[in-house]
């Protein structure tokens, strides 16, 4: 019984957590109809064993699928990203840093930090705006943030490399 309720307190104060980042993202929590863990691996959570977080966010106009990943060290992040690059979207096909191809019927939106990978995908949407002021995405900290909206090629943001 006292590690049930341990369970229980750990499992709503997870929520609460969650509830609180979706709230700070600007997405009103009354407009969730239902939220619920990603059952479904990536291809990034093949390579180090990353700790995540993986969120289903089912909203009045739109499902969100929220993957934030985090691995031991920047050189973790970069391999597991540049292995992805080589068999990345709905084909599989080789990308480049740079290129603009159209590689998802969904848009998605990747942020790339130095123990960080977040993908995010969509059925409609995704505020890249609001994402990046979430995680406070700023040059000193960043590598690379991938944009794709629906219905057109890769967008991508290349910071320099850090000092």
């Amino acid at each position: 019984p006292e590690q049930q309720l341990e369970e229980e307190k750990d499992t709503l104060s997870h929520q609460n957590n969650l509830l609180d980042s979706v709230q700070k993202i600007g997405i009103p929590v009354s407009d969730l109809k239902n939220v619920f863990p990603e059952q479904k691996r990536i291809f990034p959570e093949r390579f180090f064993q990353p700790m995540n977080r993986k969120m289903v966010l089912i909203g009045r106009e739109d499902t969100l699928r929220w993957y934030e990943l985090s691995y031991n060290d920047s050189s973790q992040v970069l391999n597991v990203f540049f292995n992805w690059l080589n068999a990345f979207g709905d084909q599989r096909e080789t990308v480049r840093v740079g290129d603009k191809k159209h590689v998802s019927r969904l848009p998605f939106l990747l942020i790339v930090k130095d123990k960080h990978l977040i993908y995010l995908r969509a059925n409609h949407h995704i505020d890249k705006e609001k994402w990046k002021s979430f995680y406070k995405v700023k040059e000193s900290d960043w590598y690379y943030v991938v944009e794709q909206d629906k219905n057109r090629k890769m967008e991508w943001e290349i910071f320099p490399k850090r000092k």
